[in-house]
């Protein structure tokens, strides 16, 4: 039985691509990042978004910033 389980899904499973995509940085102090050396000293880290194809879908994972930088609406539609 496991062996027929097996078998189904290395035929089920599908393939992705998986792309990065940087969407922005986030300086920190680098003191911070790197176990108590250089406080002060700025510290540039990439934020990233994910962009995964395969088995006929296209995926977008958004991991973004906790706050975003927001546009004012001028009117709602």
């Amino acid at each position: 039985m496991v062996e027929v389980n097996q078998c189904l899904q290395k035929s089920i499973m599908n393939l992705y691509m998986i792309h990065p995509i940087v969407v922005g940085t986030k300086v920190f102090d680098k003191g911070m990042m790197i176990y108590q050396h250089d406080y002060g000293k700025p510290y540039a880290i990439p934020i990233y978004s994910w962009y995964l194809e395969g088995a006929n879908r296209k995926i977008l994972v958004d991991t973004g910033k906790m706050q975003p930088i927001q546009s004012e609406v001028s009117h709602l539609d």
